[in-house]
């Protein structure tokens, strides 16, 4: 069932592709070119290397962040995720205008925002925040790839809560309680497909209590220097539900870019089990001595 958010911007899209008559007013074109021009400049302009908490990571695993604190090696991105980057921000302002053109009513566009926590004060630049039924809610407005739309994204906020390795539901509960408002959810847009998904929250008051005691913990363990702990050890590979006799890095291992200092015996290899056409990839610890040499 369609959100009333997702329904209202689906109808703005529907008249631009179709080339209905609506009227976009030439200051809304003007802002949109603003920001386009900012997130350019924002892309090409090198970032700061000095490692801080702020809203965009502390969502995220605590062994991620503390590695960065460390200085640790991150690898090296492929060479088209600074254009990954860029349309993500593309994204973003196009959608910000869809929602200016929709029936829904925009609260506030962009604010920058801190919060307290454990004597450590937060900082970020929430998205934007929508007027629902007579309140304020903060959105987040994501892009994403056509699996991630249709693996992770589909399957609503508490599939969401179960797998959340880059950290997107501590991020935007930072927004919301930096400035005293209700987090409302995720806009998604498919990148390559231009579909869009409104993802809106529905955590119970238990798992709002988690969330906000996992950023305690967060906080507490960056601010006082504690010592480097791993959140996940490698996982046994099964294939057909039988063990393979290899071990695997977990899936948030294999998402972050410090795998390699922690686990600098990983090796990117094709799976030796597979009989798909195309065979995946997997990052291993352990292999057996019959597949180390077909696959190395």
């Amino acid at each position: 069932m369609l959100s009333i958010l997702e329904s209202q911007m689906r109808v703005v899209l529907d008249d631009l592709s179709n080339e209905q008559s609506r009227e976009i007013p030439t200051e809304l074109i003007d802002k949109a070119v603003e920001q386009l021009r900012e997130a350019l400049v924002k892309q090409t302009t090198p970032r700061e290397q000095d490692f801080r908490l702020r809203m965009s990571n502390i969502g995220r695993l605590p062994c991620q962040l503390q590695q960065e604190q460390m200085g640790s090696p991150k690898e090296r991105m492929p060479y088209n995720h600074w254009m990954r980057m860029v349309l993500g921000d593309f994204v973003e302002v196009l959608v910000r205008m869809v929602l200016e053109l929709s029936e829904a009513e925009v609260a506030s566009d962009g604010d920058d925002v801190e919060l307290d926590v454990k004597s450590t004060t937060i900082k970020g630049t929430s998205d934007i925040d929508l007027n629902i039924d007579g309140e304020q809610r903060v959105y987040d407005i994501k892009s994403a790839s056509q699996y991630m739309f249709r693996n992770k994204w589909q399957g609503g906020f508490q599939s969401l809560y179960r797998d959340d390795e880059f950290g997107y539901i501590g991020q935007i509960y930072g927004y919301a309680d930096a400035q005293g408002k209700k987090p409302g959810g995720w806009i998604v847009v498919d990148k390559s497909s231009g579909e869009i998904k409104v993802v809106d929250i529905d955590a119970s008051p238990d798992q709002e209590k988690m969330i906000r005691l996992n950023r305690e913990q967060t906080v507490g363990l960056i601010a006082n220097n504690s010592p480097f702990q791993r959140f996940f050890e490698p996982e046994e590979e099964y294939f057909n539900r039988k063990p393979t006799g290899r071990t695997i890095l977990s899936k948030s291992c294999s998402w972050c870019q410090f795998k390699l200092s922690c686990y600098p015996e990983a090796r990117h290899l094709p799976n030796p089990s597979s009989n798909a056409q195309v065979t995946p990839y997997k990052w291993y610890i352990k292999y057996t001595d019959e597949d180390e040499n077909p696959i190395s």
